[in-house]
């Protein structure tokens, strides 16, 4: 059996281990082996016929003991055996356990805490931190809690320059829902008032002083422009005109 598993086994099949097997083991598998099938260890006269047989492993051992011990030679020949050797199949996957039920009384009072901590995080100064912990409560949150999250969202996102747009589709996202928003409104006109879009800035505050005639901010602004300019119409997209009830 030994020797006819010459040709078709490899190194680490003669010498009985596996791949990965320590240096100490690979020595011990061969001396092991190499007295088992010394030649010169079997004097039956019966097995005289066998001996061909018996120098053919014996050398074939040495052959795979030389290649094995030596970490230059071993290396690239174990690799060459693992790529060649089947993949064993893969286990079938586990069935995934079912998402626990949505609980929305928990979800909102998981928001309403991150609202107020947005809140202390605001006054301290850590806008990204205001916005990563309204980004996800405001899903959950409704009416008032739902706008005091978007305004506090919205001031923390347009601390950053780049994010003042981000910052003026949440108010008018908000505008949308609760229309009388004083807050949102003011919200948006100083925004505008920022990026020197005055003729929006105008509207806006048009708009905040039919909610609140006499409004202070808004009065102080309009008193500034010409009365051309006040009166010019919101030049802002579809959604600016639902707003405001221009054309």
């Amino acid at each position: 059996d030994a020797f006819a598993g010459l040709v078709t086994r490899n190194h680490f099949e003669v010498m009985g281990v596996v791949p990965g097997a320590t240096a100490a083991q690979v020595k011990e598998a061969y001396f092991r082996l190499a007295k088992r099938f010394h030649p010169d260890a079997h004097h039956d006269r019966s097995l005289t016929d066998l001996r061909s047989k018996l120098e053919a492993v014996f050398i074939r051992l040495g052959q795979a003991y030389e290649t094995l011990r030596n970490p230059r030679t071993r290396g690239p020949y174990e690799a060459g055996v693992l790529a060649r050797m089947p993949k064993p199949p893969e286990p079938p996957p586990e069935p995934e356990a079912p998402a626990p039920a949505a609980d929305p009384l928990e979800d909102l009072r998981r928001a309403k805490i991150a609202l107020r901590d947005a809140a202390l995080q605001f006054e301290a100064g850590h806008y990204w931190d205001v916005i990563q912990l309204l980004e996800g409560a405001l899903p959950a949150l409704k009416g008032g809690h739902r706008e005091q999250a978007t305004l506090l969202l919205a001031r923390a996102t347009e601390k950053n320059p780049n994010w003042v747009k981000r910052a003026e589709e949440l108010l008018l996202e908000l505008l949308q829902e609760r229309p009388q928003s004083l807050e949102a409104h003011v919200e948006l006109a100083r925004i505008y008032l920022g990026q020197g879009l005055r003729a929006r800035a105008a509207a806006t505050y048009r708009k905040i002083l039919e909610l609140s005639p006499g409004h202070e901010e808004a009065t102080g602004f309009l008193d500034t422009v010409s009365p051309q300019e006040a009166a010019a119409p919101e030049k802002g997209g579809g959604l600016l005109r639902r707003l405001f009830g221009r054309s």
